[in-house]
């Protein structure tokens, strides 16, 4: 999945955390909206620093059990933080673990270690096309994205969800 969808499928994730728990998110608006969408983006960082774009999954920040163990950490010290600060680590993790599950189901290149430290293997919902992801992020030349981008909208239902999730997040930032 791309940045700019993780970053607008925790608007709307957010925006439905907001409707469904008022009183444990801050009210949202242009500047919490902001903010999912950073702290959706957030995992993704291991990108720039990953040698080959078909493994940029394989670091802690797509680790599930990482997220999940500091998502229950979180409520086993709930009572030692105000509610404020509760409801942004909350919702920083809620967006991790949205943002990697997401990559579960949108991976064309790249699967997640659902497992790990249990098992290394790289999971996806669909078959991974890792030879497409043979670039360096940060460095990639016009006929790498060519190759990438081919193959990104060759999974229709992909793309099109892919293109559903921008559309509403932006509409969703926007009215």
């Amino acid at each position: 999945m791309q940045l700019l969808s993780h970053g607008l499928a925790s608007v709307l994730i957010y925006r439905f955390l907001d409707v469904i728990f008022p009183k444990l998110f801050p009210p949202a608006n242009t500047h919490w909206f902001l903010i999912a969408f950073i702290f959706g983006m957030v995992p993704d960082i291991d990108g720039l620093f990953a040698k080959d774009f078909s493994n940029h999954h394989k670091s802690p920040m797509h680790w599930p059990f990482l997220w999940l163990s500091l998502l229950i950490i979180l409520f086993l010290i709930r009572h030692l933080l105000n509610k404020f600060l509760f409801s942004i680590i909350l919702l920083f993790l809620i967006l991790i673990i949205i943002h990697i599950g997401l990559d579960y189901v949108a991976a064309r290149t790249a699967g997640i270690q659902l497992l790990f430290p249990f098992s290394k293997k790289e999971m996806s919902l669909f078959p991974l096309h890792k030879s497409f992801g043979h670039f360096k992020p940060n460095k990639m030349t016009r006929k790498e994205l060519i190759k990438y981008l081919n193959n990104y909208i060759k999974n229709k239902p992909l793309f099109l969800f892919e293109l559903f999730i921008i559309l509403t997040g932006l509409l969703t930032w926007i009215i």
